[in-house]
């Protein structure tokens, strides 16, 4: 009924009440891909991840299944997306 819809709606949010800055916790290439369309909606995304980059990083294997990359290695693939996304003023942290 009305009551159930009134339960569900989102609180109003003014500009000022807007998020400047989010968490992210992980750096595989999802947490990597949210900072990078964070960090370019300007919320100065802050990433808490291991320094050694996560599963992906600390293995060595081809990367053949990620879209748009022909070929690359876990840790290369994760160092270029760590680059693209401090480019934006992502914040990484271990």
């Amino acid at each position: 009924g009305e009551e159930d819809g009134a339960l569900f709606s989102p609180p109003p949010v003014s500009s000022a009440a807007a998020p400047l800055r989010i968490v992210i916790l992980g750096g595989g290439p999802a947490g990597l891909s949210a900072a990078i369309y964070a960090a370019r909606a300007g919320l100065s995304p802050v990433v808490v991840a291991p320094a050694f980059g996560g599963q992906l990083q600390g293995k060595g294997v081809d990367v053949e299944n990620f879209p748009g990359v022909l070929e690359a290695t876990g840790p290369g693939l994760v160092a270029r997306m760590r680059r693209q996304a401090a480019a934006f003023n992502a914040t990484m942290v271990s």
